[in-house]
């Protein structure tokens, strides 16, 4: 079992929640590989915990596809298959041309501004070579765009499907690639509002995560 760091927290959180925390974060960074095993005895000696918050940390990372449970073998990472990532990225890009129409008219100057700053700290952590802090940027940067929508649902839909793509982003040298080509998108985005181009601007949100998963399926099938 890979050493799982800890993470600290400023507020009152359950045991669950800090090893759900603990374990999606090694996901991510690939700590934890794809079809690595997760044994719920060990975990509970590592957190030092007994079983039954690591069962519900266990079971709430596979609700949301990070883990898969096979029967007689237990829980270990999930890893997508080619056919599940184009369903992901083409489910993602319909959710987000929606969120992007719905949002278009809502995003003012002061939003814009917003965008821009974004854009400028995710450029500096582009040059600094620092992904993780330039992926949390970057879902920043989408974020106050899908605030613009105005819609819960829609925000914790698309939410639940962040989680699926992280498993993608674990590939870090594609990552890193798609670093450079992600602020010209978002650059143009941005562009585009100020410009009043609504339907240019849904279409290249759509686009945007499209692209993203052919590379990722590109990745894949050079597994």
């Amino acid at each position: 079992m890979s050493k799982i760091a800890r993470i600290r927290f400023k507020k009152h959180v359950t045991k669950t929640e800090i090893i759900y925390a603990a374990l999606r974060r090694a996901i991510r960074k690939g700590d934890l590989r794809p079809n690595q095993s997760l044994n719920t005895a060990r975990l509970a000696k590592q957190f030092s915990v007994s079983i039954n918050p690591v069962r519900e940390a266990l079971r709430t990372l596979q609700e949301t596809g990070l883990i898969k449970y096979t029967p007689h073998k237990g829980y270990a990472v999930h890893e997508p298959s080619v056919s599940e990532i184009k369903d992901i990225f083409l489910i993602f890009s319909a959710l987000w041309c929606l969120a992007a129409g719905l949002a278009f008219t809502n995003i003012n100057e002061r939003v814009v501004q917003s965008l821009e700053g974004l854009l400028t700290k995710a450029k500096n952590s582009i040059v600094k070579g620092d992904l993780d802090s330039y992926s949390n940027i970057a879902l920043q940067f989408h974020n106050v765009i899908l605030k613009c929508a105005h819609s819960k649902l829609l925000a914790e839909t698309i939410d639940s499907f962040w989680e699926r793509v992280l498993l993608m982003t674990r590939d870090r040298k594609t990552a890193k690639r798609l670093a450079k080509e992600d602020q010209e998108e978002h650059r143009r985005m941005i562009d585009l509002v100020r410009s009043g181009c609504k339907e240019e601007f849904v279409e290249l949100m759509g686009k945007h995560e499209l692209d993203h998963g052919q590379v990722f399926v590109n990745s894949a099938k050079k597994r």
